[in-house]
């Protein structure tokens, strides 16, 4: 894959696969895509305060059962 100045690669994933190179600035993280800051990540902004103010994923993990 090759980038140029007009192509930006990017992916959204659940916060804390990243957080820890994120931290020791091995990766850069741009924006948290909840509408609130997050404590681990207190110098990531959210996607509003990044300029895209309708983006906001947020992801919820539970058990299910089906029955």
């Amino acid at each position: 894959m090759t980038s140029s100045p007009a192509i930006s690669t990017s992916i959204v994933i659940p916060r804390p696969g990243p957080t820890p190179y994120i931290q020791s600035n091995t990766i850069k993280g741009y924006a948290i895509t909840s509408k609130m800051r997050v404590a681990t990540l207190p110098d990531a902004p959210t996607s509003a305060e990044a300029g895209v103010p309708a983006f906001d994923v947020t992801t919820w993990y539970g058990p299910f059962d089906p029955q």
